[in-house]
């Protein structure tokens, strides 16, 4: 990443206080992400109503050179300075190009996929101007930047990030992502690593389409999809005969395709939903009031996104990000942190009750710190 913008400009990573230009090298990279991941962990956050230390950011990072120096006192090192790490901090970081590099190398570390994926999004909030700012009330955050995310379930029931990708389309000069793409990115992933005949696809409403749907079709993945009734006009007016009002059911089935249209009309404040997936198949006999085929099954699998990014919580960098540039670097180191975080977990068949996430944090930044002084 670094190699690639000192490229563009020699000047990248110049710094007037430190005069001149600094060359990093593996070890004070290295050295530079345990810094930053302990700050990570720790969480030290300025909060309301008390004194908050003068540059709390930089007395974090002093707080960790210090732990971080009395490591290499015994092994005869040296540890970077608070101007370096800072100079490092604001121009080396994440963006857009490296995102299909992370979603690569989190989908390496998968050997399979399980029963199902869920594709979604995530608000990350950001109230700073920007052209990728997108505005979402129904969001927790409500106001922020708007990342594509498709999650998979690891055995110990907790999320793993697969793919990744930030709306940074600067929308008055119009740019922009169309739903269908990110599909195919998603069903690609599942027709690679998916389980034969066994994963499924799961996402909301927002992003199946006719064009989404041909593609899934076409790569022969399995999906269970919400719908807009008005994206699929035909299908929606032939069950509407069948359910028009609270309590009714209606299914559509083609033998050709083997795809089965669900509506139900739920109790407020849910009230009807659509699904289309070719997951299920249709046999004689009658299933069991309580359970509405495809919308029961899509409410099951649905929430894995929902799930992983609750887990984002206090989790994030603890300091304001002065750009949105940063502050999506942000994003994509917390996802990363949090799928070391999971997967370490399920590796050692543990929960977050037996390790929390700042004791890994610290651990994990001592070990870097000690194969950093290897180098």
């Amino acid at each position: 990443m670094h190699e690639r913008k000192m490229a563009k400009d020699p000047a990248y990573l110049y710094s007037s206080s430190r005069k001149g230009t600094h060359t990093p090298t593996p070890k004070s990279l290295y050295q530079y992400l345990a810094i930053v991941i302990r700050v990570f962990a720790q969480q030290k956050a300025p909060k309301e109503n008390v004194n908050k230390a003068k540059r709390l950011r930089r007395s974090n990072f002093a707080e960790s050179i210090e732990h971080f120096r009395g490591i290499v006192e015994e092994l005869d090192g040296r540890v970077p300075g608070v101007s370096l790490i800072e100079l490092l901090w604001a121009k080396f970081h994440f963006d857009r190009e490296d995102e299909a590099i992370l979603s690569s190398q989190f989908q390496e570390a998968v050997e399979s996929l399980g029963q199902f994926v869920a594709g979604d999004e995530k608000l990350f909030k950001w109230t700073g101007e920007s052209q990728w700012v997108r505005v979402c009330p129904q969001k927790e955050d409500e106001v922020g930047l708007w990342n594509y995310e498709l999650v998979g379930q690891l055995p110990n029931d907790l999320g793993f990030l697969l793919y990744v990708k930030s709306h940074t389309c600067e929308t008055v000069l119009g740019g922009g992502i169309q739903c269908a793409a990110v599909v195919r990115d998603w069903g690609r992933i599942v027709k690679d690593k998916g389980t034969e005949n066994a994963t499924i696809l799961t996402c909301d409403s927002y992003y199946l389409d006719l064009t989404g749907r041909d593609i899934l079709l076409e790569l022969e993945v399995l999906y269970l999809c919400a719908l807009q009734s008005c994206r699929f006009n035909t299908l929606y007016c032939r069950a509407n005969i069948i359910s028009h009002h609270a309590g009714k059911t209606a299914l559509l089935y083609s033998e050709e395709l083997h795809e089965m249209f669900v509506t139900h009309w739920y109790p407020p404040p849910l009230n009807r939903k659509f699904v289309l997936t070719n997951a299920l198949i249709a046999s004689p006999g009658s299933t069991r009031k309580a359970i509405i085929p495809g919308c029961d099954h899509f409410s099951v699998m649905f929430n894995l996104c929902d799930k992983y990014n609750r887990r984002l919580h206090d989790k994030s960098w603890p300091h304001r990000c002065m750009t949105a540039e940063l502050q999506e670097h942000n994003f994509l180191f917390t996802c990363l942190l949090t799928n070391c975080y999971n997967a370490f977990l399920d590796s050692k068949h543990q929960t977050p009750h037996d390790l929390d996430y700042q004791t890994f944090g610290e651990e994990l930044a001592d070990e870097l710190f000690f194969y950093a002084c290897s180098l």
